[in-house]
């Protein structure tokens, strides 16, 4: 994730948003088909899982690094030592980027994964599957979004700051919008989120619905508040 952090930033400060989201398009489907191949081919143990899920998503995120070229002067060698040797320097000139992108990650995933170990450990493993399953169904759309408005949020603040222009007015107005579509949201998890889930996949999951409800106030931060802080 730092890794991915560092070309995302670095595509942002030079306007390839357009390449960092066609990027990710197109290997989105590589994770979940592995794991859905071997799953079937190999009967494979969630160990395995686990593994594959990682190095699949390390080997894409060091393959979107080296197709990230921070100088427009400078092409990557199309040797193995000369790309070694760029990727190391560019490492080193944006540690930061990698340091924070990393802490943050990890930060954020124990914030997603410890209230299901907490729920498993106080009520058991089925509300934390129905914990789990809720929360699938609110982040997938709303990780989306929150991912493309950060990545334009955050190249119009770093405009302003090579331009020397004040930010506070772009912050105001996209935390205005963001917060009118936060609370349609959070509007939409509280009165359809339920009876849409049993309707679709009958009573037996009406609890992801109810968990789904008690989201709302998560739904909100992460839709008007998350993408501003990338900053």
């Amino acid at each position: 994730s730092g890794i991915s952090k560092t070309a995302v930033n670095i595509n942002i400060s030079q306007n390839k948003l357009i390449f960092t989201s066609i990027y990710r398009l197109i290997t989105a489907p590589l994770v979940p088909g592995f794991i859905i191949a071997v799953a079937f081919l190999l009967e494979a143990k969630s160990e395995w899982m686990i593994a594959i899920n990682s190095m699949i998503s390390l080997v894409i995120s060091i393959i979107f690094y080296l197709m990230t070229n921070p100088f427009k002067e400078m092409k990557i060698d199309a040797n193995l030592r000369g790309t070694l040797i760029l990727s190391i320097a560019l490492i080193r000139r944006y540690r930061k980027f990698f340091f924070y992108g990393m802490f943050g990650e990890l930060i954020g995933t124990a914030a997603y994964r410890m209230p299901v170990i907490l729920i498993s450990s106080f009520f058991g493993v089925t509300y934390a599957a129905y914990f789990g399953v809720a929360m699938r169904v609110v982040l997938t759309p709303t990780s989306v979004l929150a991912g493309t408005v950060s990545q334009m949020f955050l190249h119009k603040i770093s405009a302003n700051k090579k331009n020397n222009i004040a930010s506070m007015n772009t912050f105001l107005k996209s935390f205005a919008l963001l917060s009118i579509v936060g609370m349609l949201a959070s509007l939409v998890c509280v009165t359809l989120a339920s009876p849409i889930i049993v309707m679709l996949f009958t009573d037996k999951y009406a609890m992801v619905g109810e968990v789904v409800f008690w989201l709302a106030p998560l739904i909100f931060s992460l839709i008007a508040i998350s993408p501003l802080t990338h900053v």
